[in-house]
């Protein structure tokens, strides 16, 4: 898991389960967990229910 500064860790464990179902099938196991990582270490990143949406679309390629 990438090494982050942790400012709000609600919902973390379920941002990585919604990240882990949004790519299952296009990753292969390893990179899969990776990328469940990235995203709830962007997750824990930011304070409250939303603010870490914006960069996590970007990181996804999302507009």
């Amino acid at each position: 898991m990438p090494a982050v500064t942790a400012r709000d860790t609600l919902g973390a464990g379920d941002v990585w389960h919604g990240a882990l179902a949004a790519r299952h099938g296009r990753l292969d196991l390893p990179d899969l967990i990776e990328f469940a990582n990235a995203v709830a270490a962007e997750r824990v990143r930011h304070e409250g229910p939303r603010a870490w949406t914006g960069p996590v679309k970007a990181m996804m390629g999302v507009t």
